[in-house]
């Protein structure tokens, strides 16, 4: 059972060494090649960032949202304005 269970589990293992890993490499090019952090932030900076200041990430995620949502309404809209057009 044991043995069954982690060999299903190689994929999902694979995807989590896959991630820590890219994180890794993001944070080491980041502090070595000495990037500004307005241009690529360490993924540690914005763990603390969201640590300390989480209401502007709630406030600037819903923004986004938003924006994201109206643009996909107005796409929608035009889509079947044309397409009603068109047929």
């Amino acid at each position: 059972m044991m043995s069954t269970l982690w060999q299903r589990s190689e994929r999902a293992r694979s995807v989590v060494l896959v991630l820590v890993a890219s994180i890794a490499l993001w944070e080491a090019a980041v502090r070595l090649l000495n990037v500004r952090k307005f241009i690529l932030p360490a993924p540690s900076a914005i763990v603390v960032d969201l640590w300390r200041e989480p209401a502007y990430f709630v406030q600037q995620t819903a923004y986004t949202l938003g924006t994201t949502a109206l643009g996909f309404a107005l796409a929608v809209a035009l889509g079947l304005a044309l397409a009603s057009r068109l047929a």
